[in-house]
């Protein structure tokens, strides 16, 4: 969808005055602090309009890249050399735009890298000993990054292209281990589904969710000026300092189900009314 935007650079004036209003620019040398709503990452973020009248919020950094430097390729990425992901400093933004690594699979080269970092346990689960990362085995081959359990898996079905959608499961629970008798190949709803039926899923509610950047009284106080009509959803974004996108979830009851005040439906409740009326 951005693509489509960014392809003509489709900013009107008032845009670009409400971008350049949120930033502090200060010397070339300087970052450019980004001074309205931010997304959980720290990067600045701006509501956009489309002319069919879908509002969407974009990165504040990358549209400025774009206005200096012209269209993003497609998978590209705006990152800085100061390293602080508010900056809007055009002198700051540099784009990387990764390259395909074609890996030529060698299965005994992959067998040592594997059997020589494991340690099997009474379950018989062979437990990585190598790098450990958000509690999976990482390990380095030829160039990429590959999740260990997942090697393991492609390595005993001879098949090193899996599809980055689907997911390898363990049936032991045991997210270190890499017996590939122990892991099967599922769809993101079939591992959802899996960890339910397992009680091993989590979901705080809320403010308890330690990513939300908003309260539940501030949901409710949204939701209230919202259907009074006292400020539309772009005001309220920027009053809030979210996104857009998340204030017309927050109003028409998308999310923060468990919280009160008045729902108001898609956004229309009141020419709903007008219209039974007439």
């Amino acid at each position: 969808m951005e693509e489509k935007l960014l392809d003509q650079l489709d900013f009107d004036e008032d845009f670009l005055n409400r971008l350049w209003e949120k930033v502090d620019i200060q010397s070339d040398d300087d970052c450019w602090k980004w001074n309205a709503c931010k997304n959980p990452q720290g990067y600045g973020l701006i509501s956009y309009r489309y002319k069919n009248g879908r509002d969407v919020s974009l990165v504040a950094s990358r549209v400025i890249y774009m206005l200096h430097n012209g269209i993003i390729p497609d998978k590209g990425y705006v990152y800085h050399t100061c390293k602080n992901s508010d900056c809007c400093n055009p002198k700051h933004l540099y784009l990387v735009v990764p390259k395909k690594i074609n890996i030529k699979y060698n299965k005994n080269e992959i067998k040592k890298l594997l059997y020589d970092n494991i340690f099997i346990t009474n379950n018989n689960c062979w437990e990585w000993q190598g790098t450990i990362r958000n509690q999976y085995g990482e390990v380095y081959y030829r160039g990429k990054i590959f999740k260990s359990h997942r090697l393991s898996y492609m390595l005993e079905n001879n098949n090193f292209h899996i599809s980055s959608k689907t997911k390898i499961c363990h049936t032991c629970d045991n997210p270190k281990c890499i017996n590939p008798y122990h892991l099967f190949a599922a769809t993101q709803k079939e591992n959802i589904y899996d960890m339910e039926r397992k009680n091993r899923s989590v979901h705080p509610k809320g403010s308890e969710n330690g990513n939300s950047k908003i309260t539940e009284k501030k949901v409710e106080e949204i939701r209230n000026l919202y259907a009074l009509k006292n400020c539309s959803q772009r005001e309220l974004a920027e009053k809030y300092r979210v996104s857009n996108s998340l204030i017309g979830k927050i109003v028409t009851g998308e999310i923060w189900k468990h919280v009160s005040g008045e729902i108001t439906i898609l956004g229309k409740i009141g020419r709903y009314k007008n219209f039974l009326k007439g």
